[in-house]
């Protein structure tokens, strides 16, 4: 036979009374829309559907495809769990039989329903709050490394299989986790390929499955707490949380890569070559994330434990008297299955005897009154016979009555009947009491608990401003290192130009100082003008600079000045101002020349002189800034150890006052059930008795009477 359809399923759930075997959702009702239809949460390879109760929510799931060994992987999964109490897991069972689809019976799995926001829902409500997205990461982290430290994989990570509730992290869909026990199966799916490493397949199970996926998770969360804009420019949300299945096929055009690789971000631009990395590693070596990424440490392990209540295992009947606080009385249906039937009890001895005895004590009164009336006997006589005869006949009516064995049958059943009400109402008060109790110890290790995660999230908070102190002062001061490193950078660089610039300023001098004047080819100036010029101390082409123009007085023509090399300035009869330029031209023709041959670079020595005069500095700062690094991690290093050490001892407190609580709670649920069976026990007992009691109806002093009298009967 094929197996149910979503179809079979969806119309198998609008019966849970008549489909469903579990009496807890037989009583339920299903989630539906306007319509009146249930509503069905469909994935590829499950339905589930939202059932209320008048105690719980449950999650039903339909699973749309066969697996043979699904009973015997959920078990191995539920024992693990049920071991390790981790606080990320819900309350789960797989009911092999649970729904009746064709006169077929199929597994169901019933699951706690757990109120909260999917993952990519709770990412797009808090894309403005990059504190909260940020947190969840570090949550995330934590989760993960305690997953880790029990052997435990998911096998499926993805948003739609991550709740956020009230800000914790919860998982559901165990369909494909890896817990040891499991070790050398096949995985029987292999998860949402934008969450997969593209190389993993059914041949991976192991520990180290949900090692890719918790990277891609934990990196999405940081991306996106730091650059919210990625979600709507990369198309964040429907079947993925940022990264897509084709960012990891071919990761060079990926657009989400390239835009972090374009990013200033410190962290941003460097996720791309990590997931490179990754993806180029092989599936069963991806490093998990505990080992590269850093975070706070578990808070303890814990799963709600699941129990099951006497009336799960009974038939409907018995399931439907099941109250709300616990406490069982028999209704009409349980009482029709169970009690015996109605058998009505009346008198069965003779009362011949007795009739005849009081018609002759009723005889004798009449006769008495009768003489007493006719004056045959005095009235006082009368009188005296009468009261007399009347104690004696209502005496002999109620012996008799008495003697009767009914009477002696009604008068235990009343008394049992009495004595086990007493019971009864004794073993509610004490199932009320055991529940009272573990209220209490609920409430205690509530309050004990978030005491604990108080100081814990204050702790963090403060971890990371110790940190971030660490760090802000680290960047200051290599900031300022940096600063006098630049400074002493740009020192170096302007006295190696300076010096530079001397070197080539006295190569040119001296260049020019090897072209003497006299015997220049200089327009205008002759031999005579040469000998004036020289005279003048203008003897080679380093000699003249420049020149200009006197004038010694208002309305005195002006002289043209020669300025030297040596400071002063002559004026040469027969130097005018186009002799001078003339002058000036033959020296800068030579100085052009020599310019094209000058150093380009300060010899080696005086090069070398100059930087060792600032490479001490450089070192020290050098030095100094490795000293300031080295410092810093010490200290981030030495205030994580402290924090690390004072989470373990947390967890250890949380963990010591779970399991002292889940002992109370063990025993308190062991003596609840042990009083439930009792008390069950004592109800039936009651509702017999009670039974028993109506059938004694007519055995009572009236009937009795009346059978005396044989009349009413």
């Amino acid at each position: 036979m094929s197996w149910p359809t979503p179809q079979d399923f969806n119309e198998a759930i609008q019966n849970p009374r008549l489909n469903l075997s579990d009496p807890e959702i037989q009583a339920s009702t299903p989630e539906v829309n306007k319509f009146g239809i249930p509503v069905a949460r469909s994935g590829a390879f499950a339905n589930v559907y939202k059932l209320q109760s008048s105690k719980r929510v449950w999650a039903v799931k339909f699973f749309l495809t066969e697996s043979i060994d699904r009973q015997q992987r959920y078990d191995e999964v539920g024992r693990y769990l049920d071991a390790h109490r981790l606080p990320y897991m819900i309350e789960f069972q797989l009911q092999p039989l649970g729904v009746r689809v064709r006169g077929q019976r199929y597994p169901l799995l019933k699951m706690e329903w757990v109120q909260g926001e999917t993952l990519d829902i709770y990412v797009q409500q808090h894309l403005k709050d990059p504190a909260a997205l940020a947190t969840l990461a570090c949550d995330w982290l934590q989760m993960v490394k305690t997953l880790q430290e029990f052997g435990i994989a998911h096998g499926d990570l993805q948003h739609g299989n991550i709740l956020v509730v009230n800000g914790s992290l919860r998982l559901i869909d165990y369909d494909d986790m890896y817990v040891p026990a499991l070790a050398g199966r096949q995985s029987p799916e292999t998860g949402n390929r934008n969450y997969q490493h593209p190389g993993r397949n059914g041949s991976h199970f192991g520990p180290y499955v949900d090692h890719f996926s918790a990277w891609i998770i934990y990196l999405s969360l940081l991306i996106l707490s730091a650059e919210p804009s990625l979600w709507s420019l990369c198309g964040g949300g429907g079947e993925r949380l940022l990264f897509s299945a084709d960012d990891f096929r071919a990761p060079d055009r990926s657009l989400l890569l390239q835009r972090l690789e374009a990013s200033n971000d410190e962290l941003l631009d460097r996720i791309p070559y990590l997931i490179r990395d990754l993806l180029v590693t092989d599936v069963a070596q991806v490093p998990p994330l505990g080992e590269v990424g850093r975070g706070p440490k578990s808070a303890g392990p814990r799963i709600a434990q699941s129990t099951t209540p006497w009336w799960q295992t009974a038939g409907p009947a018995e399931a439907s008297e099941a109250k709300s606080d616990g406490v069982v009385t028999p209704g009409a249906a349980w009482v029709l299955e169970h009690l015996t039937p109605f058998i009505e009890v009346d008198f069965t001895r003779s009362v011949f005897y007795l009739r005849a005895l009081l018609l002759v004590d009723f005889g004798t009164l009449l006769a008495i009154l009768a003489l007493a009336y006719f004056t045959l006997v005095p009235m006082a006589i009368a009188l005296g016979g009468a009261s007399i005869a009347g104690p004696i006949a209502i005496l002999a009516i109620a012996a008799s009555f008495r003697a009767q064995p009914e009477v002696r049958e009604r008068r235990k059943v009343l008394v049992e009947h009495k004595r086990a009400r007493v019971s009864a109402d004794a073993i509610r008060r004490r199932i009320a009491d055991l529940e009272k109790r573990e209220r209490e110890a609920l409430r205690d290790e509530k309050k004990a608990i978030g005491a604990v995660e108080v100081t814990q999230r204050e702790n963090l908070t403060q971890e990371r401003s110790d940190l971030a102190k660490l760090d802000n002062n680290c960047f200051k001061r290599v900031t300022e290192i940096n600063t006098k490193r630049q400074n002493l950078a740009q020192s170096r660089s302007g006295e190696l130009a300076e010096s530079l610039r001397a070197v080539q300023e006295n190569w040119l001098n001296d260049g020019l100082s090897r072209h003497d004047l006299q015997g220049a080819k200089i327009s205008g100036i002759g031999p005579e003008l040469g000998s004036r010029l020289i005279a003048s101390g203008i003897r080679t082409a380093a000699d003249v600079l420049s020149y200009g123009a006197f004038s010694s007085g208002y309305g005195m023509a002006s002289k043209t000045i020669l300025h030297l090399r040596s400071g002063h300035s002559v004026s040469v009869p027969g130097i005018g101002d186009k002799k001078a330029v003339a002058l000036l031209l033959w020296r800068q023709k030579i100085l052009t020349e020599l310019q094209k041959r000058q150093p380009n670079s300060l010899p080696a020595s005086i090069a070398s002189a100059i930087a060792s005069k600032y490479d001490s500095d450089l070192r020290n700062l050098d030095s100094e800034e490795s000293t300031v690094r080295r410092d810093t991690k010490a200290q981030k290093e030495a205030i994580q150890a402290q924090y690390s050490q004072e989470r373990v001892l947390r967890v250890k407190k949380i963990r010591d006052v779970r399991e002292k609580v889940d002992s109370v709670k063990s025993e308190i649920q062991a003596k609840r059930q042990t009083a439930q069976s009792e008390l069950r026990t004592v109800v039936f007992k009651v509702g017999n008795l009670e039974r028993q009691v109506r059938a004694y109806a007519r055995v009572s002093g009236s009937g009795y009477v009346r059978l005396l009298l044989g009349v009413g009967r």
